[in-house]
């Protein structure tokens, strides 16, 4: 089977073997806004018409190309969410040549600025900010301030605002929560892993390649391996 990442900027595809291991990959900057109308087809056939000409027919694709701006819309399933139940709610594409499958992201119910070298202080000093009262849009307002009054170098801004909206994006989303298990690319990951720490969360970092394992084992729920 063929397994494929399709996000915002680019797409990264696996050809998986039966035991789930990754036997080739390829990775393309051809994200969905790089894509114009009509041409989904022609950009998943470039990126992995080679697996398909050797004999690969079923195509799971996951990522922002189910979204309303992709390729065609697979709705959102609610969390909690097992394979079976993400396999069942797989959108079918129309595509010559193979069966081709979007999944779903998932939802749960909740109970950046200039371009300059990350800082470790300043991100920390915004992911504290956000544990602090006032609420979002007033922190960022806030940034502004702290600018103005010489308290926050405008070096500094970018890495203060990624630690105040993780931090916020944080306490939103895991509160009661003791541990994470990330899976992401490399520079993306590090920071929230920086953040979850900061907020007191055991981290679990995983290798971004595991979207591989995850399609392998939605498509052994549709009896595809």
């Amino acid at each position: 089977m063929i397994g494929v990442d399709w996000g915002t900027t680019s797409l990264r595809a696996y050809r998986i073997g039966a035991d789930g291991g990754v036997t080739d990959r390829v990775e393309r900057a051809r994200g969905i806004l790089t894509v114009e109308a009509g041409g989904f087809p022609g950009a998943l056939d470039e990126a992995v018409g080679e697996w398909i000409a050797a004999g690969e027919r079923r195509v799971l694709l996951c990522g922002m190309v189910g979204s309303r701006q992709g390729w065609m819309e697979a709705p959102y399933l609610p969390c909690p969410a097992g394979s079976a139940e993400i396999a069942a709610a797989t959108v079918a594409v129309p595509f010559e040549g193979a069966e081709v499958r979007l999944v779903p992201g998932l939802t749960a119910e909740d109970s950046e600025s200039v371009d300059a070298p990350h800082s470790p202080e300043a991100f920390a000093r915004g992911v504290a900010r956000a544990g602090q009262s006032g609420g979002l849009l007033h922190h960022l307002f806030g940034a502004r301030t702290l600018h103005l009054m010489d308290r926050l170098a405008q070096v500094e801004t970018r890495s203060f605002l990624s630690g105040l909206l993780i931090g916020h994006e944080i306490r939103a989303a895991a509160e009661g929560v003791t541990r994470v298990e990330l899976v992401g690319a490399a520079g993306l990951t590090a920071s929230y892993a920086e953040a979850l720490r900061l907020s007191g969360i055991e981290v679990r970092t995983h290798d971004p390649d595991l979207v591989a394992a995850g399609l392998h084992h939605i498509a052994r729920s549709l009896s595809w391996v």
